[in-house]
């Protein structure tokens, strides 16, 4: 029995790949942010002898990552697999398509929100940034996974 086969696809694989990349590259900025107060507070509580409240820190340090995972995966899935089509479609699929529509999609997405919040602060936004970074990174994997798999079929 080849267990490769029953945790993940063979064809899911590029998209797993892109998504844990992209969540990563938007993840690790707001991750040392959280691991270093993360490390502050505990430092602080156990200097103090105050009780930790470990769960807390847990998800303090997990939060930047689950929050990255479920943006990067609803956006892949939303506009990702729609707009592969498209490119399939009118054969223009390119390493650099996907990295500047993934990069700009990342970049809109948290503006989008925050004007629907009525925010003021849309250009002003480090989580514009950090959604392009993530965005142009989830892109890049999987628009390499696409040129690999049109070089090679049998690849992927």
């Amino acid at each position: 029995m080849d267990t490769e086969r029953i945790f993940l696809a063979p064809r899911m694989r590029p998209f797993v790949k892109a998504v844990l990349w992209g969540t990563l590259a938007g993840a690790a900025l707001p991750l040392i942010a959280a691991v270093t107060y993360g490390w502050i507070e505990i430092s602080d509580a156990l200097n103090r002898g105050r009780p930790l409240q470990l769960g807390f820190h847990v998800a303090l340090l997990l939060a930047p990552l689950g929050i990255a995972f479920v943006v990067v995966t609803v956006a892949s899935v939303i506009v990702g697999l729609p707009l592969t089509a498209v490119l399939a479609r009118w054969r223009a699929e390119s390493v650099g398509a996907y990295s500047l529509w993934g990069g700009g999609t990342g970049f809109l997405l948290p503006s989008i929100l925050l004007v629907l919040e009525g925010s003021q602060h849309t250009l002003n936004n480090p989580l514009a940034l950090f959604g392009a970074l993530s965005g142009c990174v989830t892109g890049w994997v999987w628009g390499k996974s696409r040129m690999a798999r049109h070089s090679d079929p049998g690849a992927q």
